[in-house]
């Protein structure tokens, strides 16, 4: 159970972090040119961890997969392992694995159309 609910969750994480990735890239930046500030060091030590912060956010933006990602990977990581351990899997004939290659290529592919 916990499980799914990370992987539902998981678009809205990385919503997140795109958002505070921006905010903090930005008003890092803003904050360390600001002409006000050009004698307080605090200001720019403040600067650099807001900035620095924003770009961990987008990195994990970026590292973050959506939930629609993660179903693929929990999914046919799962398929993977079931198929490398079952011995009556192996001896499914090669006609029957072109079938779901086949399948699973026309899935993904209007996933990747939508």
């Amino acid at each position: 159970m916990v499980t799914i609910y990370i992987i539902e969750i998981l678009t809205g994480l990385v919503v997140f972090f795109c958002l505070a990735g921006i905010i903090g890239i930005v008003s890092g930046i803003v904050l360390y040119f600001n002409p006000d500030f050009d004698d307080d060091l605090d200001y720019r030590k403040l600067s650099k961890r807001i900035l620095g912060i924003g770009i961990i956010s987008v990195i994990c933006c970026i590292l973050t997969p959506t939930t629609q990602q993660a179903y693929r990977i929990f999914g046919i990581g799962g398929t993977i392992d079931y198929l490398n351990n079952n011995p009556d899997a192996k001896a499914l004939p090669d006609k029957t694995i072109k079938i779901l290659n086949k399948w699973a290529d026309n899935v993904l592919e209007q996933d990747s159309i939508e």
